[in-house]
């Protein structure tokens, strides 16, 4: 999860940046942070999109039609199948 690069050469002095298998995972640990600062008592932290500067709350979205996804709308196909709407 983390690489480990020495930065000087006269001191065993190492700093770590993530794979990219985990860079790929920081928004997963994103969300259960969220979760768990909304389980804290006291006020939660405040999470800052770096690049605007403005307080934001991450949302996972579905990457075609962009709308919000809830935990009960996923669900596995073959790839490539398109599901479609469930019938009702």
């Amino acid at each position: 999860m983390l690489e480990r690069h020495q930065y000087r050469e006269d001191k065993p002095w190492f700093e770590y940046h993530l794979t990219e298998i985990a860079s790929e995972l920081v928004p997963a640990w994103v969300m259960i942070a969220r979760l768990a600062d909304t389980r804290r008592s006291g006020s939660p932290r405040e999470l800052v999109h770096t690049r605007c500067g403005e307080p934001t709350n991450p949302v996972l979205t579905c990457s075609a039609c962009h709308d919000p996804i809830a935990g009960d709308e996923l669900a596995y196909a073959e790839r490539g199948a398109r599901t479609g709407p469930p019938q009702r």
